[in-house]
């Protein structure tokens, strides 16, 4: 094995300077332009090209790894460029019309053309969505040993000396945890002032006069009945909270 290998056009090994590690993909990039006309091309050629073959390039990579940010802009910079006729032009002018529009999903008006940052991020928020679905594969037991053997994924350390790819990983994870909430159905592993929890609320923030002496755990608010405790909640959630949690189906057998 040697360090120019590669699986799935990405490598196996690393150098340090990461921006570097990408520039085989750039020149992949370049090269391919080279081989069209865009001259000859109208925009819908141009469009269909980008979206067909160069944006299918470095799928794999931004599948497990986050790209330099240098790295990504001249993606984009490649395909804004190609797609305006601009390519190789010292002096490029203006654009008619702002690039973020053109990168919009056709429903919203654009062209569907897949800004690189964007992509990137969506391609880890996905990994990071399987590794939590596919916990009991063997690919997901093998990351949970290594980085967070004892916690759950989101709640996994964010230390920066841990591997590129757990790094990488982790923005997909933090994605996820800013847009969901838990079901609570038991409640035994839901942190009250912690997790989100409640549909349409944020957090709730803990009493400071109850420090100590609140429950942490959403299951400690649900009776034996399956109902929730209205005496906790009157005693430790604001009255616009505590009815959006009464909306809640609990079931303390799960």
């Amino acid at each position: 094995m040697t360090k120019n290998d590669r699986y799935l056009g990405t490598q196996l090994f690393f150098d340090k300077n990461r921006k570097a590690n990408f520039e085989p993909l750039l020149q992949k990039y370049y090269s391919t332009l080279q081989g069209w006309k865009s001259k000859l091309l109208s925009q819908a050629g141009r469009t269909f090209l980008i979206k067909s073959i160069l944006q299918a390039f470095p799928t794999y990579q931004m599948q497990v790894l986050a790209l330099p940010k240098e790295t990504l802009n001249q993606l984009d910079r490649i395909q804004r460029n190609f797609w305006w006729n601009k390519e190789g032009q010292k002096r490029q002018g203006g654009f008619i019309r702002a690039w973020k529009y053109i990168c919009q999903p056709i429903a919203q008006g654009g062209l569907g053309i897949k800004n690189p940052h964007q992509f990137n991020i969506t391609l880890l928020t996905k990994l990071a969505s399987r590794l939590i679905i596919e916990k009991y594969k063997l690919w997901a037991k093998i990351i949970k040993a290594k980085y967070f053997p004892n916690s759950h994924p989101l709640e996994a350390s964010k230390s920066s000396n841990l591997s590129w790819i757990w790094t990488s990983s982790r923005k997909g994870l933090d994605l996820i945890k800013g847009n969901f909430i838990w079901q609570v159905k038991n409640g035994n592993s839901v942190k009250i002032w912690e997790d989100r929890w409640i549909p349409n609320s944020d957090i709730p923030s803990q009493p400071q006069d109850s420090q100590g002496t609140a429950p942490t755990t959403v299951q400690e608010l649900i009776t034996e009945d399956n109902t929730w405790d209205q005496e906790k909640l009157n005693s430790y959630i604001n009255p616009e909270v505590r009815n959006k949690i009464q909306a809640i189906s609990p079931n303390k057998e799960e």
